[in-house]
């Protein structure tokens, strides 16, 4: 045999070998991960949830399924997040456990002294009754248990974190339209520096990606409109970026708020409101929706906020309302240059 074939013939079982390791490996893989699915306790056999209550600081939230929709027993009125039910149906609805608990301590110690209750029926009638103790330590399970049972059980921890969610947090909130360059007519910003107004000329070209690039012009304080040099430096596009996909409310903080109740949110003289109009490009029909800001909520990165044709107050971004008061700041500025 010469130098060459052996050499052969040595790769190729070199081959043969890493193949085998690699089919090997993923054979341990698919059986590791199939014991791990046969070790699972079944312990809950639900269907479509249409019913589900549980405990929070001592009071009972209790929720029904009304078509596709989840209503509050106490408040039908309340329009809630319905994904947050489908969440909680995803780890209740055929319910396993990792493995039982021996137990060593009180209840006390897998935080089930105090457990929160939870209960759900599905559209067959079955119902479960489970109660949720405090998490294993391991970030992925907690405690559980079924009343009147001594068992404790480890369960994927999903479930207690979303039964730990209030009222107001699972609250759905108003939804602020995006608008494409193609469709933006213009938009003002009105803050205690001035009033901005903001809209694209004609087309001036394409970005890298392909994107159009328009002229912007500007106006301040009722001025005449001018053309900006560079809107980038002034925030101008940073502000439109915003209007155009990143404006959204991050949780509902009251869902129905009286005329009245406004100034306890800052909302009854706004610190910042945000107009913007968009032309329906098939009926040139044009539409407006105002966003208005109100005070800062405590210490956290978040502003009360509202549409003006909404009862609900939400809670916006810090980075939304520092944005839009820098722009009519960097405006401002550059007029003021004009001026001189």
């Amino acid at each position: 045999m010469s130098k060459s074939t052996r050499q052969i013939v040595i790769l190729c079982a070199v081959l043969v070998i890493l193949i085998g390791g690699y089919f090997g490996i993923g054979a341990y893989k698919k059986h590791q991960a199939q014991a791990a699915l046969d070790a699972q306790i079944h312990i809950g056999d639900l269907d479509d949830l249409v019913d589900v209550s549980y405990t929070l600081s001592g009071e009972t939230l209790s929720f029904y399924r009304d078509g596709k929709v989840w209503r509050c027993s106490t408040e039908p009125e309340r329009p809630l997040d319905s994904t947050h039910f489908s969440k909680i149906a995803t780890y209740i609805v055929g319910l396993t456990a990792a493995k039982t608990i021996e137990v060593t301590d009180t209840l006390h110690a897998y935080g089930l002294d105090d457990p929160c209750i939870f209960k759900a029926t599905d559209e067959k009638g079955h119902s479960v009754t489970l109660l949720l103790g405090g998490p294993a330590g391991d970030g992925v399970n907690c405690y559980a248990q079924f009343p009147g049972n001594d068992t404790i059980y480890l369960i994927n921890n999903s479930l207690l974190w979303y039964t730990g969610k209030t009222l107001d947090y699972m609250t759905s909130v108003d939804d602020i339209p995006e608008i494409p360059d193609e469709n933006l007519v213009g938009f003002s910003i009105t803050t205690a520096d001035g009033n901005v107004v903001v809209a694209p000329g004609d087309q001036k070209g394409y970005d890298d990606n392909g994107n159009i690039i328009y002229y912007w012009w500007a106006s301040y304080n009722g001025s005449e409109p001018v053309l900006l040099d560079d809107p980038g430096e002034l925030t101008v596009l940073e502000a439109r970026a915003m209007i155009k996909n990143t404006m959204w409310f991050s949780s509902c903080i009251d869902y129905k708020v009286e005329d009245a109740e406004l100034k306890d949110y800052g909302l009854d003289k706004p610190s910042i409101v945000v107009d913007a109009r968009w032309r329906d490009v098939y009926s040139g029909e044009e539409t407006d929706y105002i966003l208005l800001f109100g005070d800062r909520i405590g210490d956290e990165a978040y502003y009360y906020s509202k549409l003006s044709d909404s009862a609900a107050v939400n809670s916006f971004r810090e980075l939304g309302y520092d944005q839009f008061t820098k722009t009519v700041l960097d405006v401002a500025d550059y007029f003021a240059k004009l001026d001189k």
